[in-house]
């Protein structure tokens, strides 16, 4: 089941941005968002940042779970898809997602969200 969040709801902490409820394994996506917040869910907290001229989504996770960076990334008619990366970051650790890399979906980084 994913998750998108949009307004304010309780009981996750994020800074900087509405928040929504999370579940174990839960996807958590922000669309419109490209990072300077945190996330926190169960523990663990993925802070959003961008990388490669605003193309790349990054969380540096801390705490005491994993998580792993999801991007929605734009192609040239306008039209979005959401990637996720392979990489599952845990405390200290970073995951990302670079939409420049993507061969079709590859002109900007629209929404991050992550895979706790």
């Amino acid at each position: 089941m994913r998750r998108t969040a949009v307004g304010a709801a309780a009981a996750v902490a994020v800074l900087g941005i509405g928040a929504t409820q999370a579940s174990a394994g839960q996807v958590v996506d922000f669309p419109g968002s490209t990072g300077g917040f945190a996330f926190t869910y169960s523990g663990t907290t993925a802070q959003f940042s961008t990388g490669q001229a605003g193309l790349q989504s990054i969380i540096k996770v801390t705490g005491t779970g994993s998580a792993q960076d999801r991007a929605q990334c734009q192609r040239g008619n306008g039209e979005t898809n959401w990637y996720q990366s392979t990489i599952r970051a845990s405390n200290g650790g970073t995951s990302h997602y670079d939409c420049s890399a993507n061969g079709t979906y590859n002109r900007a980084l629209v929404g991050v969200g992550a895979d706790f």
